[in-house]
């Protein structure tokens, strides 16, 4: 389901949720098993759904900014930790009267630490511009929200429990609330004036529904005056229904402005590859590519990288496809025809030399081929300065010749194109068997994916 443009429905829907939930209350009747199954049975449910709305999410994110799917990474296994916390809490309550303490409030506390690293990151590495007052107004707000709930909590230190129930009420669980509630506010500030303002917003009402409702259930506890069901646990679904609309707006926000990025096409991917590989070497005369990617497309990369970026001259050896094909892709990307000379097969008989054009006979006549090649690139350094020869068809020679006797060409070949000053790329096959001894002599080898 596309979420663009479907603010008021994820509005109405919340709003819904809200009004079922306190609705409930009014009819419930705290310390009732009735009333412990309901609720437990709403706050988990409440909190899968949050959990499953910021994991959607975090995915959808993931294809328009991976940085800030990064950050709400650390968020869902929070909330996640949270669910489990209430899978266990809810067992508890419906099986008598819960502990002050248990293997629930592990989870919480773990998962306050990943939301709270989330929200760091957020922060911390965001691009948007915070200013000063962002801060300093989170900050006083922080720091009022701490006051008063010290205020309202610290008078209930005397209270006969357990040392571990009062370190969890009256610190763990309000200052990591408050932490909470400052990286928040600073997030809904910086981003007030955007079209993610409002999600911002609704994600801040409701982690003040969660920190209003750790403050009364403390209060509640430490005076032995709470019992499940009571109001203060319909404020926390509140919280879990608020994140979910703060997560499902979110998306559909982002979504207005999301196109998706398309993926590059293959000559543009390894054209990219290549400009950060090759020619990085102050001595480097011959490079291998090894690769299994459409020779075509690698071919016309490099021709778009050297001949029309960098002004270099070309001698292309191609005995794999007719030099018309290559003409076409050369039009397409705007590459100068006339800075590649070709060397491929022709028809016995047929003049050995035209104007970009060099015919050989048979794969099988190196000789011949050297010759070529090695003309060709002495004309177009001469008339260019610059040339490179590219060969895309060893695999092609090796149907045609042994092991040896390609190895020893492939070599002179280089030897005398280096004496030239003329650039060599060698494309090979991974796993070729000719391939070690290339390799040896090459200046750079490049493995493409």
């Amino acid at each position: 389901m596309d979420l663009g443009g479907q603010r008021w429905p994820i509005i109405a829907i919340a709003l819904l949720l809200l009004a079922l939930n306190f609705i409930t209350m009014l009819f419930a009747k705290p310390g009732t098993l009735g009333t412990a199954l309901i609720t437990s049975l709403l706050t988990v449910l409440f909190a899968l759904l949050a959990v499953l709305a910021l994991l959607r999410m975090r995915i959808f994110l993931k294809r328009l900014n991976r940085e800030w799917a990064s950050h709400w990474y650390y968020i869902v296994i929070g909330f996640a930790l949270w669910l489990v916390a209430e899978t266990i809490w809810a067992y508890f309550s419906v099986s008598g009267e819960p502990p002050h303490a248990t293997v629930a409030d592990v989870f919480w506390l773990l998962g306050y630490a990943f939301m709270i690293a989330g929200f760091v990151k957020a922060n911390m590495e965001t691009r948007v511009i915070f200013r000063p007052r962002d801060t300093i107004f989170a900050l006083i707000f922080a720091i009022f929200a701490l006051a008063v709930a010290a205020f309202v909590l610290l008078p209930m230190y005397p209270a006969p429990f357990d040392p571990v129930e009062k370190l969890l009420n009256l610190l763990l669980y309000p200052v990591s609330d408050v932490i909470i509630l400052f990286l928040t506010l600073r997030l809904a500030m910086a981003f007030f004036s955007s079209p993610l303002g409002f999600p911002w917003a609704v994600f801040l009402l409701g982690f003040m529904m969660v920190a209003l409702s750790d403050s009364w259930y403390a209060y509640l506890l430490l005076t032995n005056t709470y019992y499940v069901g009571h109001a203060s646990d319909f404020l926390y679904n509140a919280g879990y229904i608020l994140t979910t609309a703060g997560a499902l707006l979110f998306e559909a926000t982002s979504r207005m402005g999301f196109k998706p990025e398309e993926a590059p096409a293959p000559v543009e991917k390894v054209y990219a590859q290549l400009e950060k590989l090759l020619l990085k070497k102050r001595p480097e005369q011959a490079a291998s590519i090894t690769t299994a990617i459409d020779s075509v497309d690698v071919d016309t990369a490099l021709l778009k990288l050297l001949t029309k970026e960098n002004k270099m001259s070309c001698v292309f050896l191609c005995l794999d496809r007719p030099h018309t094909y290559f003409l076409e892709e050369l039009q397409e990307e705007g590459i100068d025809a006339e800075m590649v000379h070709f060397v491929t097969l022709g028809l016995p008989g047929r003049e050995a030399n035209q104007g970009g054009l060099s015919f050989i006979n048979s794969p099988e006549e190196l000789t011949a081929i050297k010759m070529h090649v090695d003309s060709a690139a002495k004309r177009m350094k001469e008339k260019y300065r610059k040339t490179f020869v590219l060969i895309d068809c060893i695999p092609t020679l090796l149907l045609y010749n042994d092991m040896k006797r390609l190895g020893k060409f492939l070599h002179d070949l280089n030897l005398s194109l280096r004496d030239e000053g003329a650039y060599q790329v060698l494309l090979l096959s991974p796993n070729g068997e000719i391939n070690p001894f290339i390799l040896h002599f090459c200046d750079t080898n490049i493995s493409l994916v």
